[in-house]
């Protein structure tokens, strides 16, 4: 079986990145092939993980309209050279590249924190006044909250 997982950062720094860390070896000795899509590296202290497979997407989690047919194709044309029966979504905020994502494969998704609920990225400068994210679920208060911080070079209510 092929699984291919998917996350923002590659490395050991971060709380998702530590529990890959032990998973991903884990399922290779379990016979499983692995592979793993990211967009920023947070360290090079990764080569003991053995994958088959480690990929790159520039822009995995851009949000900017006129970035999502790259990154929809980049998605599909790795999809195809790595071939996965599944793939595992881990902290990934751009809904259009997990709308890609789930279009081509059986997708599961681990939500490691809250962030998918809201597209706010704390800290910024209403945290001060709204408190963090966390105490926005997803809806109306979410993105209005958004648009107003300017976090995200579009309207979030089209992704709503």
């Amino acid at each position: 079986m092929r699984v291919l997982h998917v996350n923002e950062n590659l490395g050991t720094f971060g709380g998702v990145e530590c529990f890959l860390n032990r998973l991903l070896p884990s399922l290779k000795f379990k016979g499983l092939e692995v592979g793993y899509v990211y967009e920023n590296k947070t360290d090079d202290n990764y080569g003991q993980l053995g994958l088959d497979s480690i990929l790159q997407i520039n822009g995995l989690c851009n949000f900017e309209k006129k970035e999502i047919p790259r990154i929809e194709n980049n998605i599909e044309s790795l999809i195809m050279e790595f071939n996965p029966n599944i793939i595992h979504l881990h902290s990934i905020r751009n809904p259009f590249a997990i709308r890609k994502f789930i279009s081509l494969r059986p997708t599961v998704w681990f939500c490691h924190d809250y962030y998918f609920t809201c597209l706010r990225n704390p800290p910024n400068r209403l945290s001060k006044f709204f408190n963090q994210a966390e105490n926005f679920g997803p809806g109306i208060l979410c993105a209005f909250l958004t648009l107003l911080d300017g976090q995200l070079g579009f309207n979030p209510l089209e992704i709503y």
